[in-house]
């Protein structure tokens, strides 16, 4: 069946198997002296799609003053003041305060994940990040943004509720 014309909030009621094959967006910032550093994906996202799953991954301790920022863009930013004025991909994620909102990375946390189920107009912008140490010097960190598409086309029997035994 054909939901290519189906508005956002009906397509979003689709079961996660409806959506396809999820596909990793990254960034990775090799380290570096204290201050600010950006990234720009390779990747370009597409026009509209569905963000399932933000991990973060710093590669050892920095200080509880470092922070993160995630955005789209067309272009990687030279300062945070220019990142501040791209539209944020997580939308009230962080600390309270301007979007992007900055996001602490937390001493002797090495991983964390943000799960969601998010449709985002990507509009061919490119995942962006921006880290903050502003106390000593870090090391490599890494995010991955977990996407797919919307769907276009879903079997018959998964709208009609008719599911077929295998």
């Amino acid at each position: 069946m054909d939901v290519s014309g189906w508005a956002p909030e009906k397509i979003m009621q689709l079961p996660d198997h409806a959506f396809g094959s999820k596909y990793p967006i990254s960034c990775f910032l090799s380290g570096g002296p204290k201050g600010v550093a950006f990234d720009i994906s390779e990747i370009s996202l597409p026009e509209r799609f569905i963000l399932w799953e933000v991990r973060f991954l710093q590669y050892y301790t920095i200080l509880y003053t470092a922070y993160t920022r995630l955005a789209m863009a067309s272009y990687l930013p030279t300062s945070e003041d220019e990142f501040m004025t791209l539209q944020p991909l997580l939308h009230g994620y962080g600390l309270n305060g301007p979007e992007p909102r900055k996001i602490p990375f937390v001493r002797g946390s090495y991983f964390f994940s943000v799960n969601c189920r998010i449709l985002i107009p990507g509009r061919g912008r490119r995942l962006c990040w921006m880290i903050n140490s502003p106390g000593e010097v870090w090391g490599p960190c890494h995010v991955v943004a977990l996407i797919s598409s919307i769907p276009k086309e879903v079997p018959d029997w998964l709208i009609s509720g008719q599911v077929k035994s295998l």
